[in-house]
């Protein structure tokens, strides 16, 4: 993985995860909302982009390598929040069940826990067509699904073109077949799980499975919305819900 710093040096750590195929600039609009308060973290996935040298294994292993990351790189080896979306909502939920103690709070959005029709030949399919991502007009179409702005489409192109077929298959296996640890029950921090309504039924229930799945979990519905808009799209809506509930973790550890 790679970890980019943006904001306020002395301010509590805040780190936001990504989804599958989209970098950790994926989460800048929403990081410079954030930074009068907090210092960001930008988490890159292994194997995406920049960090291509590095191969995907797993959710899991992604996870552990982010509570590592944290115990050597934050002070106090805790997180004031743990931001994630899709596959990054995904390790975020395997760093926490490593490390109950990593984060005061997290926000987890648009995770998939659910089995989706299809999704057996998704691997084989995405790495197939990978090449494709040259093609401007079949790199928006992905954009589009994956809710990243097709305004970042010079850096998307940028990183697909350096991601190596065997991560996108690994990546798209590895998010498609996830599903809610054994261990969930561990986490202990105050969790807000958000779906958007606006995309497919397996990925409205998985909204509903991983909030329950959390002990004390809450679920909030974007019903005006499609898979990761609320954090890629609407980083101004999104910061405004955020922000109030960030703080008041702070104050209430």
């Amino acid at each position: 993985m790679v970890f980019h710093e943006i904001g306020n040096p002395v301010g509590p750590t805040v780190l936001l995860l990504g989804p599958e195929f989209g970098g950790w600039w994926t989460m800048a609009p929403l990081s410079k909302r954030l930074t009068s308060e907090f210092l960001c973290v930008l988490a890159g996935h292994s194997g995406y982009g920049e960090d291509y040298p590095q191969p995907f294994a797993s959710v899991a292993d992604e996870g552990r390598e982010l509570a590592d990351w944290v115990v050597n790189h934050v002070e106090g080896q805790r997180l004031r929040a743990i931001v994630g979306v899709g596959l990054g909502g995904q390790v975020a939920v395997e760093a926490l069940c490593e490390d109950s103690g990593l984060a005061d709070c997290a926000v987890l959005g648009d995770v998939l826990c659910a089995e989706s029709p299809g999704s057996k030949g998704s691997a084989w399919l995405n790495g197939a067509a990978w090449g494709l991502m040259k093609r401007p007009r079949y790199a928006r179409s992905q954009m589009e699904g994956l809710g990243i702005p097709t305004a970042m489409l010079d850096v998307f192109a940028r990183d697909a073109a350096a991601t190596p077929k065997a991560t996108v298959k690994a990546m798209t296996q590895a998010v498609e077949t996830w599903r809610v640890p054994d261990d969930i029950r561990a986490i202990r921090c105050p969790v807000r799980v958000t779906m958007a309504a606006l995309q497919s039924g397996p990925r409205r229930e998985s909204g509903d499975i991983l909030a329950k799945a959390i002990p004390g979990a809450t679920l909030d519905v974007q019903r005006d919305l499609h898979r990761n808009e609320l954090y890629l799209q609407y980083p101004d809506r999104c910061a405004e819900w955020l922000l109030p509930w960030l703080l008041r973790s702070g104050a209430e550890r």
